[in-house]
């Protein structure tokens, strides 16, 4: 694992952005397209604004692929009755490369890096940002793979920012190394991107650049680095190297040479270095071999600010991570419908309550066969995760006869119930003392799934505060973890479950809620007067906290 060497500042942290971020485990390749979701979740093949590449270069979406944990962006020969002419650059375009770029944008306070070995030919190997308005570049590292010219080779990778407001402005600056081959051996670059007028460039840790704007103009609008910026990953063949450096078919047909690779990359954004709830807590679950627990604030809260109708102060903290519906329209099971009015944020906590619904406003559920008498909250993330992933969450369940829940629901297909309680004693095995882990799959009919409680001396889960987190290991492996113990390991290669194999390979959503559950019948929907008694109508969360495992 690599530490950020870049320090945050003063009163703040850094928090890992996973939207611009990849490890690239999985596999996307034109044989084995598993991972296509994963890959297009994060980015994107081809230049938004119609680019088709510099000098002798034709982006092509074909010129890429994911295995064996990187991304490898390689060059191939266009056949000559497919080439054309560059008006731009004023010669053919005889090279087919891929420009792979991130969905998200970014902006000043982000660190970003990647480790990356760049192509033995004399095409240039690039990781930059691009403005979305085109006026702004940052070039953190480029390096060509040959060495015909002495500090533009192989040895000798470059930083840069670019300006087109009145024309072209630039700033380049070389950064050879002790005689190191930066093109053909792996190494880390990243940026941190301080403000507007800062940059500070690191390679392999090192600090080997600081780029101050305000002391050194080179945007003639005094602008600066003002527009937000797409990360880009590609291979180019420049033009001002003219024809006769494009590489030849041998090297082009060589693909020991012919492309760049990425083992992977990282982004980690500023927040305020506040301390969270959870901070004593180790997480209880190993991140891997070489691998270490990296918190994604994303889907980590502490729940230390107020939403409540008296005092909206912290609705913004709120809707930057959390939904109070159902994505899809689902309102509920059962009697429950799912109600955006049923929850609130105080006191450092997340409480989320049930209520009964005027008898005008009730309906039926023709799928469960009752009426929807009670109210309850939906709180679902806006980001997503999957494997590789620790989530836990400190939470006290409702003490009535519905279910308190902590679950992850897939793109339709999947599903991890981590903890789901009742708070009634009705059903031995089914009760207060019982939580219960489960997933299930959707896939065909009829649909499987595999449940099991977890009793443990007597304990009441569902009036005291307890600790549940599940540690997603692959899409075949699962760890669940009440209280920091290992209470249950699914293996689904040990013991299918998923008539298709594919397991738990899609993307989820967490989601904590209380709702009625069909089978226990209208007889089990709780009274007016335990819905009306706020002792027990309710389930609360202190805290959720989600880790990636990184390098």
């Amino acid at each position: 694992a690599f530490p950020v060497p870049a320090n945050a500042g003063p009163s703040k942290a850094w928090a890992i952005d996973t939207s611009l971020s990849d490890q690239f485990n999985y596999t996307y390749t034109s044989s084995n397209t598993s991972g296509q979701s994963e890959f297009f979740s994060k980015w994107i093949d081809f230049n938004l604004d119609g680019w088709q590449g510099p000098g002798a270069t034709q982006f092509t979406s074909s010129n890429y692929y994911v295995d064996g944990g990187k991304l490898t962006i390689f060059a191939s020969k266009i056949p000559l009755a497919f080439q054309t002419w560059n008006y731009h650059d004023f010669f053919y375009r005889t090279m087919y490369s891929s420009y792979i770029t991130s969905i998200t944008e970014l902006g000043p306070g982000t660190y970003t890096e990647v480790m990356m070995k760049g192509s033995s030919t004399p095409l240039s190997s690039n990781f930059w940002m691009l403005g979305v308005g085109n006026q702004t570049e940052i070039d953190a590292m480029e390096i060509y793979g040959d060495s015909k010219y002495p500090g533009y080779d192989r040895f000798n990778p470059a930083s840069a920012v670019h300006f087109f407001r009145n024309g072209h402005t630039a700033n380049q600056l070389h950064h050879p190394r002790d005689g190191i081959d930066f093109a053909a051996t792996w190494h880390r670059y990243g940026v941190y991107w301080v403000n507007e007028t800062k940059l500070e460039f690191y390679y392999d840790g090192i600090l080997v650049r600081t780029m101050d704007l305000a002391q050194n103009p080179i945007d003639p609008t005094g602008q600066n680095l003002n527009e937000p910026v797409r990360i880009i990953l590609d291979l180019e063949a420049h033009a001002w190297r003219g024809v006769q450096d494009v590489p030849t078919d041998a090297q082009l047909a060589n693909s020991s040479i012919n492309n760049m690779q990425v083992d992977w990359i990282r982004t980690y954004r500023t927040v305020p270095a506040s301390t969270n709830d959870w901070e004593s807590i180790a997480v209880p679950a190993s991140p891997g071999a070489n691998k270490t627990w990296v918190l994604d604030s994303s889907l980590s809260d502490s729940f230390n600010y107020s939403l409540t109708p008296a005092n909206l102060s912290g609705q913004a903290e709120f809707s930057s991570k959390w939904i109070d519906f159902n994505p899809d329209g689902w309102t509920g099971p059962a009697a429950t419908v799912f109600n955006p009015n049923n929850y609130f944020v105080d006191g450092g906590a997340l409480t989320i309550f049930a209520s009964r619904i005027p008898l005008a406003n009730q309906t039926f559920n023709h799928w469960e066969n009752l009426y929807r008498t009670v109210y309850s909250g939906y709180i679902t993330s806006i980001n997503e995760l999957g494997p590789e992933s620790y989530t836990e969450l400190m939470m006290k369940g409702s003490p009535t006869a519905m279910s308190s829940n902590f679950w992850m629901l897939g793109r339709g297909q999947t599903e991890i119930d981590v903890m789901q309680i009742y708070g009634d004693e009705k059903y031995v095995g089914l009760d207060r003392y019982s939580p219960a882990s489960c997933v299930h799959f959707y896939r065909g009919f009829p649909y499987r799934n595999n449940q099991r409680h977890h009793r443990n001396n007597g304990i009441d889960y569902a009036g005291t505060w307890h600790r549940y987190g599940l540690h997603w290991i692959s899409a075949h492996k699962l760890e669940f973890y009440y209280d920091g113990q290992l209470v249950r390991t699914l293996d689904f290669t040990q013991t299918p479950i998923d008539p298709s194999g594919l397991n738990m390979n899609e993307q989820m959503r967490l989601i904590m809620n209380l709702d009625t559950h069909g089978w226990r019948g209208p007889e089990d929907v709780p009274t007016d007067a335990q819905l009306s008694n706020f002792n027990i109508n309710n389930m609360q969360v202190d805290w959720i906290r989600t880790y990636r495992a990184a390098p």
